[in-house]
């Protein structure tokens, strides 16, 4: 098991004060890189010189995932697994599964026929690969890690919700993998029962407000948090009220679009988390969280938030003034 959500929170906080840039090449037991493909999802894994692939963004990103292989010197993948088929997932990885050895490829269905997945299977085909299907409670071993798919557990009607989601498990270090999921899948794994307490997420559908719930973000408890987004995308993405859940959970929020590739290393008990660029987090003051009911407004990590049902987003200080709500005094916005 990890440690306690306050421990890991203290042990992000120490991290997060020697946070700086890292060279891709860095080794550690377990190296995750979260990579920056735009509004999109990539992981590239590593541990004891095992690597699987887990999306690949858009096709766009092809390219640059064959260069990255090729500059770690990975020229074999162990698995190379599509959460589920859309083109922001699925897309990158069709070059990668071109030119480099795949052991094994999985996906949560095969049966899709659209767009960038169809290609995705036509050039698994044309390799000798059958593309094998996940769910949960199905295992997988690279290196020292294990991987635990929690998720699909049923047939959901989104797509999205039928994302595999997986656990990396290496020595006590948990990282909590969560596809697009939404509410509806989240709910699945509360209700099973799944043993969600995770040292790091990578935050469902980008950030989308439909994902990342209060009560399942309690449950898993993260000190860190990855949003895999493209800047100034046409979703919106991430929500606002989904960041403020998250610093409600006492999260770390690192994103794509601000920080490049975030790089995640654990010796088995600890995680260091670093990135590409320092651009670091958005700052908590980039909008406010106010409650209905006393009309007073807190910065989105104060200790002293509202319940859900009487929070409003306000973007700026001045607008939270001038809708007459009057500063937190234990957060001081």
């Amino acid at each position: 098991m990890s440690a306690p959500g306050g421990m890991r929170r203290l042990i992000a906080l120490m991290l997060a004060a020697t946070l700086m840039l890292l060279p891709l090449s860095a080794q550690a037991g377990l190296t995750a890189r979260f990579i920056d493909v735009g509004q999109g999802d990539s992981c590239l894994i590593t541990c004891d010189g095992e690597s699987m692939l887990v999306d690949g963004g858009t096709a766009d990103s092809s390219s640059k995932l064959v260069a990255l292989l090729g500059e770690l010197g990975i020229d074999s993948l162990r698995y190379m697994i599509n959460t589920h088929p859309h083109d922001d997932h699925v897309g990158g990885l069709c070059g990668p599964l071109s030119v480099v050895g795949v052991d094994a490829v999985y996906a949560n269905t095969t049966d899709y026929d659209l767009n960038r997945f169809a290609v995705f299977k036509r050039i698994a085909a044309d390799k000798g690969l059958a593309i094998g299907t996940l769910a949960a409670g199905d295992e997988l071993r690279l290196g020292g890690a294990s991987i635990s798919v929690l998720a699909p557990i049923s047939a959901l009607e989104d797509m999205n919700d039928n994302s595999l989601v997986l656990m990396v498990r290496y020595g006590a270090t948990l990282l909590l993998l969560m596809g697009d999921a939404g509410a509806a899948e989240e709910q699945a794994l509360m209700e099973a029962g799944a043993e969600l307490d995770a040292d790091l997420i990578k935050v469902g559908h980008h950030g989308a407000g439909s994902s990342s719930g209060a009560e399942f973000l309690e449950q898993v408890s993260p000190a860190w948090a990855v949003i895999s987004v493209g800047a100034d995308n046409d979703f919106g993405h991430p929500h606002a009220d989904t960041l403020a859940r998250l610093y409600a959970a006492g999260a770390r929020v690192l994103r794509t679009d601000e920080s490049g590739t975030i790089t995640v290393q654990s010796d088995g008990r600890t995680l260091e988390v670093t990135t590409e660029r320092a651009a670091g987090t958005a700052a908590a003051e980039d909008y406010y969280i106010g409650n209905v009911r006393t009309h007073k407004f807190h910065r989105p990590d104060c200790g002293t938030l509202p319940a859900e049902k009487n929070r409003v987003t306000l973007d700026t200080r001045e607008q939270a003034l001038s809708e007459g709500y009057s500063p937190c005094g234990n957060c001081r916005p």
